[in-house]
């Protein structure tokens, strides 16, 4: 597929509005603006440690903004971009389509910059498989992979319209599991 490009400098706009966006549904007061500070206040107990619920609170925003954000469009996304090709993570914004991979960059993104401002505490991957494809067509899927400072798992998937911990995930398509996962489990049991 294409590359896509993150370009907060040259496009901020877009990607700052999905940002408030997510900022904005994590907020139970609605329309007012909340600080990074506030944030931390939402989603961490006094001691600043996670809290299960409250990390899922914010996931489940990032979620819901993607979903709605980027429309999952095969077709349309396809006729925005050829192979090899970069583009701009801010012109799928504007068109409101994508598919798995745009959805997971998009997720990705916000979670990280969460990270970087100190609304969150662990990091962000962008996975990818193609392990279980129905098709046998040679393409994938991909999600967006959170790992919080406890080590706890959570997938970010709008696609396959999933968001939780791994251990938590639906049996469909796509088995989210990295083999360190599946390793950790054998070790478990």
């Amino acid at each position: 597929g294409e590359a896509i490009v993150i370009d907060d400098k040259k496009y901020p706009e877009e990607l700052n509005k999905v940002f408030e966006t997510v900022l904005k549904k994590i907020h139970t007061q609605g329309s007012a603006k909340l600080s990074i500070s506030g944030l931390r206040k939402i989603i961490s107990n006094k001691e600043g440690q996670p809290i299960d619920n409250r990390a899922m609170r914010v996931l489940e925003s990032v979620f819901e903004t993607v979903s709605s954000t980027l429309r999952y469009d095969l077709k349309a996304t396809a006729a925005l971009a050829s192979d090899s090709q970069k583009v701009s993570l801010s012109y799928y914004i504007n068109e409101g389509v994508g598919v798995c991979r745009t959805q997971a960059v998009l997720s990705a993104y916000i979670i990280e910059r969460m990270i970087k401002e100190g609304a969150l505490d662990g990091r962000v991957s962008i996975d990818r498989s193609s392990k279980h494809n129905p098709d046998g067509d040679g393409s994938g899927h991909a999600w967006a992979r959170f790992t919080d400072k406890t080590g706890k798992v959570y997938i970010i998937d709008p696609a396959q319209k999933y968001v939780g911990p791994i251990d938590k995930s639906p049996d469909r398509n796509w088995d989210y599991r990295r083999t360190e996962d599946v390793i950790k489990q054998l070790r478990v049991a």
